[in-house]
């Protein structure tokens, strides 16, 4: 039954709002109607690449569609932010970002996007500590030998990192900063590089996701030395804070990760993938499996809580980048 009267424009223009409006709900129902891409801008290995697959895979079984895993590292993560931004604004394409990627780069240079406008963020999906490890051969054996060793050799020990702006890249930068210290830092594409880096001896510490490096620690092939938020973390129970083995109060930095849409995305599909996603994170057998294998803990945020998360990371990396002098080369 047609529900628009008269010829008018006017007639015309409230025919179409309320068609628009009438359609949604059905937009919601018959979405999604191929598989979805899920873009991580990091390689393989670590929880940002973990995380996202595990909760893909409950994910394709509520919505029904695949939801495909794609790692596009590199580049600042540009490359993959730039694909999915070319990508429709129809909720089948998800980006998997992180702090480097809505507030530190952009601190860092002029990027081609703004978070608070190009992206809908959906849910943060995990927050964690970063560990920081060096080869198990290695003479340091706590924070304060690390140290100790960088002040020794000044400006010849380097850290690694998934990519220059990384959230990994300004830890190490605050670090030294802070302590008045002068390291290298070496920019891989992902977490398997980065451990490759350090396992080879090219680099002499690293921070990474726990589950990067606890096979490496339960078989002598990396020591962990502390980990970089102001709380112990409860599967690390023995490993010291950076506060507690630095003196640096104020160090405090999380890996956190979270999932979005493009920014237009019909908001009955923005609420169909968060309520999937939620609907996945809530499930015990995927918190603990995050818990021991990834060595983070979920954090399920609704998209206005992730949104006010990120408007304050904004502020505070802007200041943390400024203070530390980082820039991007």
């Amino acid at each position: 039954m047609s529900i628009c009267f008269g010829r008018g424009r006017l007639s015309r223009v409230l025919c179409l709002l309320v068609a628009g409006v009438f359609s949604l709900p059905a937009l919601a129902q018959t979405f999604p109607s191929k598989s979805l891409r899920l873009i991580v801008p990091y390689g393989p290995l670590g929880a940002v690449d973990f995380v996202p697959r595990l909760l893909a895979e409950r994910m394709s079984a509520d919505l029904g569609q695949p939801v495909v895993v794609e790692n596009r590292g590199g580049g600042l993560g540009l490359p993959a932010i730039g694909e999915f931004l070319n990508a429709p604004a129809d909720g089948h394409t998800i980006f998997a970002g992180d702090a480097s990627h809505w507030s530190i780069v952009p601190a860092m240079q002029t990027v081609p996007y703004n978070f608070l406008r190009d992206f809908a963020p959906i849910s943060i999906t995990f927050s964690g500590p970063q560990v920081w490890a060096v080869l198990g051969t290695s003479p340091i054996k706590t924070m304060q030998d690390l140290v100790a060793q960088i002040k020794a050799n000044p400006g010849k020990m380097g850290f690694s990192s998934p990519g220059v702006g990384s959230l990994h890249h300004l830890e190490g930068e605050i670090f030294a900063f802070q302590l008045g210290l002068k390291v290298q830092h070496v920019p891989y594409k992902g977490g398997g590089e980065m451990v490759e880096s350090l396992l080879r001896g090219d680099t002499q510490f690293l921070f990474i996701s726990p589950n990067g490096v606890l096979p490496y620690v339960k078989t002598g092939k990396m020591t962990m030395l502390a980990v970089s938020t102001n709380t112990r973390f409860r599967t690390l129970p023995n490993t010291p804070t950076i506060a507690e083995a630095t003196g640096l109060k104020d160090f405090n930095i999380a890996g956190q990760q979270g999932l979005f849409l493009r920014a237009g995305t019909p908001k009955p599909i923005v609420d169909r993938v968060a309520g999937s996603l939620l609907k996945a994170m809530a499930i015990p057998e995927i918190q603990s499996r995050v818990i021991e294998t990834g060595g983070v803990e979920l954090m399920p945020l609704t998209p206005e809580q992730f949104t006010e998360l990120i408007r304050g990371d904004i502020r505070k990396f802007s200041e943390a980048v400024k203070l530390a002098g980082v820039k991007v080369q």
